[in-house]
């Protein structure tokens, strides 16, 4: 199957500041959006915690697809964790289990109504601060 997804836009979005996003590999395109955060008040009387989360976003394939599956390395090439565990038809996805001071690596593939998946997306990087 030849390749589908053209590419991959990545926002990370932490609280109070967005800081850094690597660049990435490929045709795959990264945007910034710091527009939403989060702080939440720990059980232990310590102050706010910052939560971040990686918005992913890619171009809806050209050909009919059942959906697109969304996965994750830490290691640039991979190998890839799938985040979701079944198709999902949006070309949306937000990653929530990021823990700061790390990069992760994107990648998304579409899949036919058969089960067919693409390859994978051009990867993109991200790097939580």
């Amino acid at each position: 199957m030849n390749r589908i997804l053209r590419s991959l836009t990545v926002a990370l979005i932490a609280a109070p500041l967005l800081l850094g996003l690597a660049g990435c590999g490929g045709a795959a395109s990264l945007a910034s959006n710091s527009s939403s955060s989060s702080s939440s008040s720990n059980n232990n009387g310590g102050g706010a915690t910052t939560t971040h989360s990686v918005s992913l976003s890619w171009a809806p394939s050209t050909s009919s697809v059942a959906g697109y599956m969304v996965f994750r390395s830490t290691k640039s090439g991979g190998p890839y964790k799938a985040l979701t565990s079944s198709p999902i038809t949006n070309t949306t996805y937000t990653d929530k289990t990021v823990q700061a001071k790390n990069t992760y690596y994107y990648v998304t593939a579409a899949v036919t109504s058969g089960g067919v998946q693409s390859a994978y997306s051009n990867q993109a990087t991200a790097v939580v601060p």
